[in-house]
């Protein structure tokens, strides 16, 4: 009952085989590891929880704006719910697979479908309001134009939301149609 195996990358050991084939240990990648993953979920919720609290609690000088700038509130105050929507599909999905053979013959779980069609929508509006960061910063005239912490605010939320859509992508939780 030894080790049959190992593969090597780079000279380090990347798995470890039994007899039979099995792989006992595995090395994974940096966009792979599950505390990265928790880590950006949590900030990306901070941060869709700072959308959807920003537009009850902001003041009067922060709501004038451009064309743009109106438009790209909206694109980012869509996918905070989104977000929202997501972790809770998969929340949701979480809390009823105690019944392992439930999961396995009922997969995919109509909660992970919506989770992840949720999250595919949500990254693709990250690109869309990436692209729409440059215009957001030029703004209007001063007085028609948001402040230069809001247009920070809203470039760092857009950075984290485009992090957290990279690590999804990369675990594959943005193929909805995989199942």
């Amino acid at each position: 009952a030894g080790v049959v195996g190992v593969t090597l990358e780079d000279g380090k050991v990347q798995r470890i085989f039994l007899p039979g084939g099995a792989v006992v240990l595995e090395r994974i990648g940096f966009f792979h590891q599950t505390g990265l993953l928790i880590t950006l979920t949590v900030f990306a919720l901070l941060a869709a929880l700072a959308t959807l609290v920003g537009l009850v609690f902001r003041n009067r000088r922060d709501t004038r704006e451009t064309t743009t700038q109106a438009r790209a509130s909206l694109l980012q105050t869509i996918q905070a719910i989104l977000w929202f929507l997501a972790v809770g599909g998969l929340g949701l999905f979480a809390a009823g697979a105690e019944d392992r053979a439930s999961v396995v013959f009922s997969w995919p779980a109509p909660t992970i479908l919506i989770a992840s069609a949720c999250a595919l929508v949500a990254a693709v509006l990250t690109l869309v309001t990436l692209g729409m960061a440059p215009f957001v910063w030029r703004g209007g005239r001063r007085v028609d134009s948001w402040t230069f912490g809001r247009k920070a605010r809203f470039t760092l939320t857009a950075m984290v939301y485009f992090t957290f859509s990279i690590v999804l992508m990369v675990w594959g939780a943005l193929e909805p149609w995989s199942g």
